[in-house]
């Protein structure tokens, strides 16, 4: 391989990085919605997997977010924030690598 290949290649591996990282940024804000193969409601881009529970189920959920939200704040101290973790985690890649190009 030439070096001239080779350098351009590794230009197209660190665009592809940055093009990457970028995305999991901007995925990681919106959540989805779908309806599941059993008739349930999914919610997308919470974690890895999705959360998938039916209607009343979902209704039981939301009529508990204030009690949900007072227990958080009552704990914030204890919880752990991921979401941020990786927003940060992917944020310091892009500037990582847009560096060192």
């Amino acid at each position: 391989m030439t070096e001239e290949k080779t350098e351009s290649l590794q230009a197209e591996i660190a665009k592809l990085r940055q093009e990457n990282a970028k995305l999991k940024v901007a995925t990681g804000a919106k959540l989805g919605l779908k309806v599941s193969t059993k008739g349930a409601v999914s919610m997308y881009n919470i974690g890895r997997f999705p959360i998938t529970l039916y209607a009343e189920q979902w209704e039981k959920v939301l009529d508990k977010t204030d009690e949900v939200r007072a227990f958080i704040n009552a704990n914030r101290d204890k919880l752990t924030v991921k979401a941020a973790k990786v927003t940060a985690e992917a944020t310091e890649e892009v500037t990582a690598e847009a560096t060192e190009e």
